[in-house]
């Protein structure tokens, strides 16, 4: 006889199939509306529960209460006693529930799935039994009695056994001659509800209400203790192990074909479920009791075997098909099928694997194909790998034939014997001896993925360590992608709704890159692994720099996401130089302005009057150029970086005379320190011809800043050169790395009579005996005044900020601009304070018109910005050319790069955001 113990209140959403989210609920109105219960329309359902929140019986007539002085009132103890559960601790529910719709639990009143969206939001019920008439007058009912009410009514969809789910929203359907009516539901229906699932329709008349009932045995109630609560199925834990997925069977991931990436995935799920790290190019490794030179022929028999049966199989393929050719068929893929699976963890090494030491291939990329077993390559393999295997067997004392008696050994009758020991041998490397070998790899962070502790260890590790990983990224990829890294075909581009071929697919992206730089095959699960590996041998230094910006960045890099893309930033705090703002330094990711050999930028060189600059040419020409190196160098010694028209001998070339054309006596000699600099020239005249130079490494492939001005307060002008780049010293931050200048007086003539600027040269022409340079322009800008040595500086340091000669000048003084590239900038708009920022003109610039380049045009080889008036030339006239121009500064044909940017606090007031 049991004794009710104890009774407690127990809240009865911990049974509910769906209730909303905490987020939700915070959007919900709430609207309190007293009810009472209506024995003649209302009903309770009433469900029982073990420990463990399962259920045990259920009844939706639950008649069993009453009502004295409009109160209900129910009896748990007396419905689990009469129920016969009245053992140990049991659950009781109770829903109070009003049919709707013209259904209710009884079979004749019923509605049935009919459709099931695809995003399985949104149902069609229909009914057998429930007249269209009937259906139509209680929708309509129910719609408008809740269209009364301040909110609308949530319902419920019931299918019996306390499986309830929320709908939304309901609309009569009598289109095509049948009366439905259509449901949204709050969330989707879960996969495992097909249609023609029976339900009704029902709305909530009270909260449900549930209670635990402890009941004790009278013969053990002196022996009571604390009982172990059963599993709380309710706790939200998700994102900790996996992604949640659809309901799905091993045929959604495997392929319905036959194929040696079939044979591969079966043989990898064959092995144990942990994998160690082992080199199996070394016998030591992984044969101690066992014989090395029986595991190599065994697999040599079983290549033999495969490629055999393959053999048979290809012809009978090749025949016409019957009964007993397809009995065969099968029987031989089984064969195939089973050997592979079977394979023990060398085996599948040296069938799958490419290396020096495993089965010769055919192919160099995976998937990889064996060598035939007869041909030459084979047949080298198998020869020299038994010579090896049978030399370690010779000099392995733990070898267990070793403990056998000689007389035993010499026997031939004892052959099997042999080969039962050799297989006793064989268990205990693979399944004990490894693994205890193993053990003090734990604690070798190796960064490696295939080196140190095993990668399937390595994030029960991290948590060991206190370290919560979270769910990764890759759980619904087919098995081929998982875990081999190709395809079912052997294809290495295992991403869905992505190709690499055209026309591209509705709703698939065009990708014709390599995934990896190696073109190797990865698995899907190694790239989670990886992470997990990286995180472990960096662990101790990401826990003591935790919360810092070294931590955070370390916790990036773990990621592999550069610094140029997820970039961080600290506020607060002060300078550590005074004097300028160049420490504030950070590396970002830039578009860039690449002429690949034929391409160039021109614009007109003549300046509007309005600009009042001197002789309405600019004073100072400012530009930045990287090259790609050495390579165009040698290939184009003299190349053209900047020229006027063609027949102006106004120009800035570049001249190569270093080491980079010799080499030294032997291959490991040092270059010459010299080989990366190069002589950079403004020349001006042509007879005689005078120039400006400097001798500087601009072939380090780096970034160099470069302006020309030109002083006319004497006569003749002074033309002066200057070029400097940036570089980051490890210590103050980014500074001024190689800078120079150099001057030369002459006529102003040649620089006043251009009509075009190019950059490097219109292509169609050579500029003497100089080659259109070939690399990369950023920055292109014309000045109005020849600008300072310090404004030049500020300019290298921070090359898209705008400055001029005094305090809040730019604007004044910069009369064209031409990014060409910046931080994810592909366009090349000519950018200028007057137009794009918040300065209010306050000189003699009346409006748009009075200030700016003369109408005319920003060309490149393949299109044409056109502008009017504007101070940098932008006014769209032309749609289509400026759509044309915009495909030529796509990403894809532009180079990147990584730059130095330093936001410099002395010209924030002119500087200029891309």
């Amino acid at each position: 006889m049991a004794t009710l113990l104890s009774i407690n209140p127990i809240d009865p959403t911990n049974f509910s199939t769906e209730t909303y989210s905490p987020s939700d609920e915070n959007l919900l109105s709430i609207n309190i509306t007293p009810t009472v219960f209506d024995p003649e329309t209302d009903y309770i359902e009433f469900y029982i529960y073990n420990a463990n929140n399962s259920l045990l019986i259920g009844s939706e007539n639950y008649t069993n209460y009453s009502i004295l002085d409009n109160q209900l009132y129910i009896d748990p103890n007396t419905d689990i006693t009469e129920a016969g559960y009245d053992e140990g601790i049991v659950n009781v529910l109770y829903n109070f529930y009003t049919n709707i719709l013209a259904s209710s639990p009884s079979v004749d009143n019923q509605y049935y799935i009919k459709e099931i969206s695809p995003s399985r939001t949104e149902l069609r019920l229909a009914s057998t039994t429930i007249l269209p008439l009937v259906i139509s007058a209680s929708v309509t009912e129910f719609i408008s009695s809740s269209n009364a009410q301040p909110t609308f009514q949530d319902f419920y969809l019931n299918l019996g056994n306390n499986i309830t789910f929320i709908a939304n929203n309901i609309l009569l359907d009598q289109t095509g001659g049948e009366t439905t009516v259509l449901v949204k539901l709050y969330e989707p229906l879960p996969a495992r509800i097909p249609v023609k699932t029976p339900l009704w329709a029902v709305t909530k008349v009270s909260d449900s209400v549930a209670y635990r009932l402890e009941y004790v045995n009278e013969v053990a109630s002196l022996n009571i203790g604390v009982p172990i609560g059963g599993p709380n199925f309710n706790i939200q834990a998700t994102n900790q192990l996996n992604n949640s997925t659809e309901f799905t069977t091993l045929q959604n991931y495997t392929s319905a074909s036959v194929s040696q990436s079939q044979y591969q995935v079966n043989s990898y799920f064959n092995k144990p479920g942990v994998e160690i790290n082992i080199d199996y190019s070394n016998f030591e490794n992984f044969v101690n009791f066992s014989s090395a030179y029986a595991r190599v022929e065994n697999f040599f028999s079983k290549v033999v075997l495969i490629q055999s049966a393959s053999a048979a199989l290809s012809t009978l393929n090749s025949i016409s098909a019957s009964s007993a050719a397809t009995q065969e068929i099968n029987s031989l893929n089984n064969f195939i099928n089973l050997t592979i699976t079977n394979f023990d963890s060398y085996e599948y090494y040296l069938y799958f694997e490419s290396g020096s030491t495993t089965y010769p291939k055919v192919n160099s990329e995976a998937p990889f194909t064996n060598a035939s077993y007869s041909s030459s390559a084979a047949q080298t393999w198998v020869t020299a790998s038994l010579v090896d295997a049978a030399e370690y067997d010779e000099f392995n004392n733990n070898y267990l034939k070793y403990a056998i008696p000689e007389y035993i050994r010499n026997d031939a009758q004892n052959e099997s014997y042999m080969v039962f020991v050799d297989m006793i041998g064989q268990f205990f490397d693979d399944n004990v001896w490894v693994y205890v070998k193993d053990i003090t790899n734990k604690y070798d962070a190796d960064n490696r993925l295939n080196y140190g502790v095993s990668k399937d260890l390595v994030a029960q590790i991290l948590r060991d360590f206190g370290v919560k990983l979270y769910q990764n990224n890759y759980s619904d990829f087919d098995l081929y992608s998982a875990f081999i890294g190709t395809t079912s075909s052997g294809s290495l581009f295992p991403f869905p709704y992505m190709t690499s071929s055209l026309p591209t697919p509705t709703g698939y992206e065009y990708v014709n890159v390599a995934i990896s730089a190696s073109d190797d095959a990865v698995p899907i699960d190694d790239i989670n692994k990886r992470i997990y590996k990286r995180l472990y041998n960096n662990l101790p230094y990401l826990l003591k720099k935790k919360g810092t910006l070294a931590g955070l960045r370390a916790l990036i890099n773990v990621y592999g996401i550069p610094d140029t893309i997820l970039r961080i930033s600290e506020f607060g705090g002060k300078d550590k130089i005074n004097s300028n703002d160049w420490d504030l330094w950070y590396d970002q990711f830039d578009y860039k302005f690449a002429t690949n050999d034929n391409g160039w930028v021109n614009s007109e060189w003549q300046l509007n009057s309005n600009w009042n600059a001197t002789n309405n040419t600019p004073s100072t020409l400012q530009f930045r150029f990287q090259t790609p190196g050495l390579d165009s160098a040698i290939s184009f010694p003299s190349q053209s970086l900047w020229s006027l028209d063609n027949g102006n001998p106004a120009k800035i070339v570049l001249e190569y005379t270093g080491s980079g054309y010799t080499s030294g006596s032997f291959s490991g000699s040092a270059p010459n320190s010299y080989n990366e600099f190069a002589t950079l020239k403004l020349i001006i005249g042509s007879s005689p011809a005078v120039s400006a130079s400097m001798y500087l490494p601009f072939f380090d492939g780096g970034w160099w800043s470069v302006a020309a001005t030109v002083d006319t307060s004497n006569d003749p002008a002074n033309f002066t050169l200057y070029a400097a780049n940036n570089i980051y010293n490890g210590w103050d931050g980014s500074t001024i790395g190689f800078i120079s200048s150099s001057s030369v007086n002459t006529s102003v003539g040649n620089w006043i009579g251009g009509n075009n600027s190019y950059f490097p040269s219109d292509t169609r022409a050579n500029i003497g005996n100089y080659r259109p340079f070939t690399g990369s322009y950023q920055e292109i800008r014309y000045f109005t005044y020849p600008l300072s040595v310090g404004v030049f500086e500020d300019y290298v340091m921070n090359p898209q900020s705008i400055e001029g000669n005094g305090i809040n000048s730019g604007s004044f003084q910069l009369a064209f601009r031409a990014s060409l590239g910046g931080e994810l900038y592909t366009g090349s708009v000519s950018i200028h304070p007057k137009v794009t920022g918040s300065w209010v003109p306050t000189s003699s610039f009346a409006s748009d018109s009075d200030f700016g380049i003369n109408s005319g045009s920003f060309n490149t080889n393949r299109g044409t910005i056109y502008y009017d008036s504007f101070p940098m030339g932008i006014r769209n006239r032309n749609t289509d050319k400026i759509k044309r121009y915009e495909t030529i500064l796509a990403p894809s044909q532009y180079g990147n790069n990584t730059q130095q940017v330093l936001p410099d606090s002395n010209v924030l007031s002119s500087q200029i955001s891309v």
